[in-house]
């Protein structure tokens, strides 16, 4: 339902402040020359050499915490995610089991980032909240709110994604991401002016669209549904797709029982619609030619002054042989040559 360089060595230095240690060299017996040797790599960025220091200090070592936030540091600079996972664990264990003493809220962080980039929600979930417990401001927030929001907790959910757009106005992802939940709540009306809002700050997704001609079909208003589908198939794209798919099936009976003949901006309109239809959505044989057949038409009357006989026999041609329901089309082929 609802809905991501290399590193200097002051960086590096940030990183250890951000976690602050109590213990970090581990056991007087360890090799702190592997250790001292690994930092310098890190320091000319030569993280491969780095990461292979500091694996080895740690097989002669396991409680090194320094060695093991600083292995933490270089799988996120290489993009090693399971080793990143392999660290937290290691580090939250030491801390479980109460044989070191560092900023365990941080870690939680960490560990929650890259589960949430494997999508691991629930997993993600469970260290978020443990982050968020001890730092408010650590990140995440908006995160545990999906994860509330996407187990049906849509209240909970909606509470910290107050508390993110309080903390930062300009969260428009936490903003959208209420949307779901005020739904969810059978609020559609709160919804609705959300929806709006963005679109009246210039803040909106194409997608908002087809949000808008749901809730506005859903709530009775045909006219203002039929108005944000079109505004949504309009800059459709292949993301898209099975949105497209329900908004061209809500907007057909207004097109096929429109009252009198359509404008030529009508028209225009009609045929970018029609076009995005066939580029982005998945259409049926008998629907595929449906589509072609009725953009012949708004090719060719668009402009009324200098009719596109050539753009309507283009769509045309394709489907002349196809099915008893376009038999007379050659007839229209020869009237256009």
């Amino acid at each position: 339902m609802f809905w991501v360089v290399l590193i200097s060595a002051v960086v590096v230095a940030s990183f250890f402040a951000f976690f602050p240690v109590m213990q970090v060299m581990g056991g007087g017996g360890s090799n702190n020359e592997l250790f001292n040797e690994a930092q310098n790599d890190i320091n000319k960025g030569d993280y491969a050499g780095a990461e292979k220091k500091l694996r080895t200090h740690l097989k002669e070592d396991p409680d090194n915490v320094g060695s093991a936030l600083s292995l933490l540091d270089v799988y996120k600079v290489r993009g090693k995610h399971d080793g990143v996972m392999r660290v937290c664990r290691q580090l939250l264990s030491l801390y479980e089991n109460g044989r070191q003493e560092f900023n365990v809220y941080a870690i939680h962080k960490e560990f929650a980032d890259v589960l949430w980039s494997r999508r691991k929600y629930e997993e993600a979930f469970f260290h978020y909240v443990r982050a968020l417990k001890e730092d408010r401001n650590a990140g995440g927030l908006d995160r545990l709110a999906y994860a509330l929001g996407s187990q049906g907790h849509y209240n909970e959910a909606l509470d910290l994604l107050k508390e993110c757009q309080q903390r930062n106005p300009k969260n428009m992802q936490a903003i959208r991401n209420m949307i779901p939940c005020f739904i969810g709540i059978k609020r559609p009306d709160e919804a609705r002016n959300i929806l709006l809002d963005l679109l009246a700050n210039s803040a909106s997704q194409n997608k908002d669209n087809y949000l808008l001609g749901k809730l506005f079909y859903e709530m009775g208003d045909r006219e203002s549904a039929q108005k944000y589908f079109i505004d949504f198939l309009l800059n459709l794209d292949a993301s898209q797709a099975g949105e497209g798919q329900d908004a061209l099936v809500l907007v057909l009976p207004a097109y096929y029982h429109h009252p009198g003949g359509l404008s030529c901006r009508e028209c225009d309109v009609w045929t970018r619609v029609l076009q995005n239809v066939l580029a982005h959505v998945y259409l049926n044989p008998s629907q595929k030619q449906e589509m072609e057949w009725q953009l012949g038409f708004m090719l060719l009357l668009r402009d009324t002054e200098a009719l596109n006989f050539e753009a309507a026999r283009s769509c045309w041609q394709p489907i002349h042989s196809l099915g008893t329901d376009y038999k007379n089309i050659n007839k229209v082929i020869t009237m256009l040559d």
